[in-house]
Formats: C-alpha cells, sequence, structure tokens
C-alpha cells in the first residue's frame, strides 16, 4: 500500500526537479549561456506531453496529506524530511488527526521525496515509473531508431546472406 504511494511521491520528485546544468567537457570547451532551468514537469507541460505518474493506490490521501504539509522541510544543508514536530503542527493547524502508522508512512514518504529528488537533479537520472502502453506504442520507433544508429554495425544472423 505505502509501495504505491512512494512510487508516486518520488515520481512526482523527479519531475519537479529541475535537472542540473552538464558541464562543458575540456578546457577549451565554449561556455553554454545559461538559460532560464527548467523543471522536467515545466518542459512536459510547455510540449503538451502528458504526466507520467503511477496510480498512487490506496494509501492516495496520504500524498495528499504529505503535499498539504509540504513534501519537506529546509535545514542548514538542504532539504530534510518532515519531523514529528512538523507533522505535529500540521496536524494542529488542519484538525486531521493521523494514526500513529499513518505519521511513520507520512515521515517515509517525505524522506523519499528528498531522497529522489535530490537525486533527479542529476541531468541523466532515469524516471522512477515509465508508462507501459507509453513504452509500447513508442516501441517501433525505438527499434527504428536504433536500427538506424546500430545497423551498419549490425551482425548478420546466422545462415543469412550477406
Amino acid at each position: 500500500m505505502i509501495d504505491e504511494a512512494s512510487l508516486y511521491v518520488k515520481q512526482l520528485a523527479w519531475l519537479q526537479a529541475v535537472p542540473n546544468a552538464p558541464e562543458p567537457k575540456g578546457r577549451t570547451a565554449p561556455k553554454i549561456k545559461a538559460e532560464k532551468q527548467m523543471s522536467r514537469l515545466e518542459r512536459m507541460d510547455l510540449q503538451g506531453l502528458p504526466l507520467p505518474l503511477p496510480p498512487a493506490g490506496p494509501a492516495a490521501y496520504l500524498t495528499q496529506y504529505l503535499f498539504d504539509a509540504g513534501p519537506a522541510c529546509y535545514g542548514a544543508m538542504g532539504p530534510v524530511p518532515l519531523s514529528h514536530l512538523e507533522l505535529a503542527a500540521w496536524q494542529s493547524n488542519s484538525g486531521i488527526e493521523l494514526a500513529a502508522w499513518e505519521a511513520q508512512a507520512l515521515r517515509r514518504l517525505s524522506g523519499d521525496y528528498v531522497a529522489a529528488s535530490q537525486a533527479a537533479q542529476a541531468p541523466d537520472c532515469p524516471p522512477y515509473w515509465i508508462d507501459a502502453a507509453t513504452v509500447a506504442d513508442q516501441r517501433p520507433a525505438l527499434a527504428d531508431a536504433a536500427r538506424s544508429i546500430f545497423g551498419g554495425r549490425a551482425k548478420p544472423a546466422q545462415g543469412a546472406q550477406p
């Protein structure tokens, strides 16, 4: 139950992260003009692409609570998971009383969000979830692209005429 919500939260963190700009290679590499850094979510929105989000499962209400409370807090060294004190303050302000397991789950989800958002700043960080239907739709295009890249280097199948 929590695993589905965790995957949902990690994917949201990946979408909301702003990937670091790649470092120029070599001494004489030209400086890349700094452009406005955008999150993956902003880029997908500009391109009109659907958001790749997994179902949050039966614990979807916990992900809503997490984002109502704020998925993370900020310490001296950057984002940190929500503390019990912050969760208690959120409960008091919102009038929602969490069971002990729900508070533990929110802390875990907050930790998952923080870890995923830090990892997702790497430009080559893969998404945490990929929609199988989207991949199936793109499979022919991916196969054509691979064939065009490796086609000249591919070994002929055994028994095939060159």
